[in-house]
C-alpha cells in the first residue's frame, strides 16, 4: 500500500518526467545541426592576448560553443563591391550594424589609436577581416592576411597582380612597407587592392583622406 504523500510525490515525479520527455521531443523537432558549429567555433578566453600580423588583440569572454559558432557571421567567401562594401560591411556603419553583418564575436586592437575590431576565423590565426571606427562609425574595413575565397567579381585573392591591371588599368600605388596598396577613389570611398609577392593579397575600403596601409 502506498501512502497518500508518497503517492503524491510519485505522481509529481512521473509528471515531471513526462514533461521532460515532451520538451525533448519538441526540441528534437527544432534541432539545430551542430556540425557547422563545431567546425567554426573559436574557444575564446577572457584576457587571452593573441598576436596577429599587425598588433596585439584582446578577445572577448568565453561563450558556449554553439552560441559562439552561430555568432560568427563573417562570410567564408566574402565579396568586395568596389566603392560600396566589403563582405557586406559599408563605411559609415555603426557598431551594432557591423555586428548584425559579421556577428558579435571579435577581438579588439589594444595598440591602435582608433577603435579597431578583428574578426578572425580561427584563434591565434590572423585571417579574416577588420573594421576601424571613427566617431562611432566605420571609416575603414579590410581583409586580414589572405582569407581564401574572398573575391571581387571573378578575381579571387591569390590571383597574379597582373590581373589587377588587366581589369582596372594603371592604379595609383602606395607603398606600405612589405606590400603595396593600389587604390581607386570614387566619391567619398577609396577601394584598396593589396599586393604582396606579386599576388592580390587583400581588399579594403577607406576614406580618401586616410592612409590605406594597416
Amino acid at each position: 500500500m502506498v501512502r497518500p504523500r508518497a503517492f503524491a510525490r510519485r505522481q509529481l515525479v512521473q509528471a515531471r518526467a513526462e514533461q521532460l520527455r515532451t520538451e525533448l521531443r519538441a526540441d528534437a523537432r527544432h534541432a539545430v545541426p551542430v556540425t557547422l558549429a563545431l567546425l567554426l567555433a573559436l574557444p575564446l578566453r577572457l584576457g587571452k592576448e593573441v598576436e596577429d600580423a599587425h598588433t596585439r588583440i584582446l578577445y572577448r569572454p568565453a561563450v558556449p560553443l554553439l552560441t559562439l559558432a552561430l555568432s560568427l557571421l563573417l562570410p567564408q567567401h566574402g565579396v568586395l563591391v568596389p566603392s560600396r562594401s566589403l563582405g557586406g560591411v559599408r563605411l559609415g556603419m555603426t557598431h551594432s550594424q557591423v555586428q548584425r553583418v559579421w556577428g558579435p564575436t571579435h577581438g579588439r586592437c589594444r595598440a591602435c589609436t582608433r577603435e579597431t575590431w578583428y574578426f578572425n576565423y580561427e584563434k591565434f590565426h590572423a585571417e579574416g577581416a577588420a573594421v576601424r571606427f571613427r566617431k562611432g562609425r566605420v571609416d575603414a574595413a579590410w581583409t586580414l592576411w589572405k582569407p581564401p575565397g574572398w573575391h571581387v567579381g571573378r578575381l579571387e585573392l591569390g590571383a597574379p597582380s597582373a590581373a589587377i591591371a588587366a581589369r582596372w588599368g594603371a592604379l595609383v600605388t602606395i607603398p606600405c612597407g612589405s606590400y603595396t596598396a593600389r587604390i581607386l577613389t570614387k566619391g567619398r570611398v577609396t577601394t584598396v587592392l593589396y599586393v604582396y609577392a606579386d599576388q592580390l593579397w587583400g581588399f579594403g575600403l577607406s576614406r580618401p583622406d586616410a592612409s590605406p596601409c594597416h
